[in-house]
């Protein structure tokens, strides 16, 4: 009996794994690993805070550890490699990458970086939720910015109203002070009058 060949579709049950996953995995698992050797500190660390790293020694790190962990010791290669990962090279005086999601404290992070173009099926769920939220976002703040606009009018119309119960107050407060005046003046010109006429009685009488 002749052997039928199985349709090709049905050779292997395993899942199709996309190259490109499968490198960034190594790559960024092997350059968390490198970091995490103590024995590799004189050559390249983690920054104080542990949200990226620094090469101490371009020569020793090219030389000793790359070879180590990437079978090469081409140092341009590996920093192509990191910017297609989207790291960031910040400006600081020794060679310093850094990625959000990449952090000392959280290797699990490693899953969320990919390369740049890539989106795995796996994660559109998660993007398109994030996509949501910031939307929600949106509109959360776009409501607030409306009754903030409409507070902002009561508060001008209730500052007039002040400007103008104010401008009253100062009036009344002219007023005030010239009937003061007016009074006084009264007043001295009556306490001058008593006087004169209490002088001429005494006047008289003597």
């Amino acid at each position: 009996m002749a052997n039928k060949r199985l349709p090709k579709s049905s050779v292997s049950s395993r899942p199709a794994v996309t190259p490109g996953i499968q490198r960034q995995a190594s790559f960024l698992r092997k350059t968390f690993d490198m970091l995490t050797n103590p024995a590799n500190s004189d050559s390249v660390g983690w920054t104080a805070a542990g949200d990226g790293f620094c090469i101490h020694n371009v020569a020793e790190f090219t030389e000793r550890v790359l070879p180590r962990y990437f079978r090469h010791g081409n140092y341009p290669s590996f920093v192509r490699q990191l910017g297609w990962y989207e790291f960031n090279k910040q400006d600081c005086a020794l060679p310093t990458f850094t990625h959000p999601l990449f952090q000392r404290s959280n290797r699990a992070l490693l899953r969320g970086i990919h390369r740049r173009g890539e989106t795995p099926r796996g994660n559109l769920a998660c993007l398109l939720t994030k996509v949501k939220n910031v939307q929600q976002e949106h509109q959360a703040l776009q409501h607030t910015v409306g009754l903030l606009t409409g507070d902002s009018f009561l508060i001008a119309a209730h500052s007039q109203d002040l400007q103008s119960q104010l401008g009253s107050l100062r009036a009344r407060g002219l007023q005030l002070e010239t009937l003061m005046s007016v009074f006084s003046d009264t007043l001295q010109r009556g306490n001058h009058e008593n006087m004169a006429e209490s002088s001429a009685k005494n006047f008289i009488s003597n």
